[in-house]
């Protein structure tokens, strides 16, 4: 009873994380590439 009722409160803690995983990284993902085409843009070439 109790492996039961750790391995649920275990599950449902990881669905927890997992969930704020996925929205940080969709979160930081738009950060960084918001990022790189700013610097892109306002950097002059070196090549150019």
């Amino acid at each position: 009873m109790f492996d039961t009722n750790w391995i649920s409160a275990l599950a449902d803690s990881l669905d927890i994380l997992l969930v704020f995983t996925g929205l940080f990284s969709a979160a930081l993902t738009t950060f960084v590439a918001q990022t790189s085409q700013a610097l892109s843009t306002k950097s002059p070439s070196p090549l150019g």
